[in-house]
């Protein structure tokens, strides 16, 4: 048993100096609760949110990935998101941090129907520090001494249509420049394409159902596909199950308290020769919303209208029909006439 879980380690390892992302992999396990972190067009739609999130994969295993973030959503100028970010990511000897921020403009197409474009930039570096750690292959270049990565400069591109409380059908690719994380070893970091969707539907005044999807592939990395649906009560508490094929099956839930306060919960259970030495992984996240307005939309992975102009004095978009009240005409006083 020692033995498979060295070989998984070394694995690890090589897959990390081979540019296989976690932040792609954290993103999928965490998609409803940190949407941004794929689809930089998100931006903006958890206004004004902080969010902290951590992940720990393949529990049991000595060594085996964990990713921890912090992020936090804001608005600018009425239909400009912003949202920016720190992660750790640490899988046996590897290490690596990243900072992010992205940026989305949000439009109208349609009364209710809006497009978002959205640029990322992300500073990250990488770190190769073996200590006490034991390899399988001693004359491994690869493995053979301590390896401080390049700092690497990258950036995320992405779009998406939404109908707020309905859909979102979305379109984003990251690493756009593939360039090298260690300066002795060739392989690249590759651009990752990614294709998101979101429904929303209401079964009745306080039931409704979220169902997502999410793909994923590059050149180094097999497509991987991810499904969720959860079942929303009285718009506070969501329970659901999420399912990756060959890779993961798992439960989740979501919920929300007074329309500040954000819990995420997410257990995985591995679909994959992996079951033989670990069945479980855990993400969970906290987010809190600052400020004295509350959550424009009802939904979980929605959590703002988006900020869209519909003439030179607008403010945030809202499906709820306004009302005007005319104004009365000015009438003048008549004074009487004084005798």
């Amino acid at each position: 048993m020692n033995q498979i879980k060295q070989y998984i380690l070394t694995f690890l390892s090589i897959g990390y100096l081979l540019q296989v992302n976690a932040q792609i992999n954290t993103g999928t396990n965490q998609y409803l609760f940190n949407p941004a972190g794929i689809n930089p067009a998100i931006a903006g739609l958890m206004n004004n949110q902080l969010q902290l999130g951590y992940e720990a994969r393949w529990v049991g295993i000595q060594g085996a990935p964990q990713t921890l973030f912090l992020a936090y959503d804001k608005v600018f100028s009425e239909n400009t998101g912003w949202n920016t970010a720190i992660y750790s990511d640490h899988a046996g000897p590897v290490s690596s941090y990243a900072i992010s921020n992205a940026f989305a403009y949000h439009l109208n197409l349609s009364r209710t129907v809006n497009l978002s474009m959205g640029m990322k930039h992300v500073l990250s570096q990488s770190y190769l520090s073996l200590g006490n750690q034991k390899v399988i292959d001693n004359d491994d270049l690869l493995l053979s001494s301590n390896l401080n990565g390049i700092p690497v400069n990258n950036f995320d591109a992405g779009l998406a249509v939404y109908k707020p409380d309905h859909f979102l059908i979305g379109m984003s690719c990251s690493n756009l420049i593939p360039q090298k994380r260690y300066r002795f070893i060739q392989a690249t970091e590759q651009p990752v394409l990614s294709m998101q969707a979101w429904y929303n539907t209401e079964v009745n005044n306080h039931l409704s159902v979220e169902a997502s999807a999410l793909a994923s592939t590059s050149t180094n990395i097999p497509l991987t596909l991810q499904f969720s649906g959860m079942l929303v009560l009285d718009r506070t508490l969501g329970v659901g199950i999420n399912f990756s094929p060959s890779n993961q099956i798992g439960a989740l839930v979501y919920v929300k308290t007074k329309e500040r306060l954000n819990l995420f919960y997410n257990y995985n259970m591995p679909a994959t020769q992996i079951f033989a030495v670990t069945k479980q992984s855990h993400a969970i996240g906290l987010s809190y919303r600052f400020g004295k307005d509350p959550a424009a939309s009802k939904t979980f992975f929605i959590q703002s209208y988006g900020l869209v102009k519909k003439s030179s004095k607008t403010t945030l978009t809202n499906t709820s029909p306004t009302t005007t009240t005319p104004q009365n005409p000015k009438t003048e006083k008549v004074q009487p006439k004084s005798k």
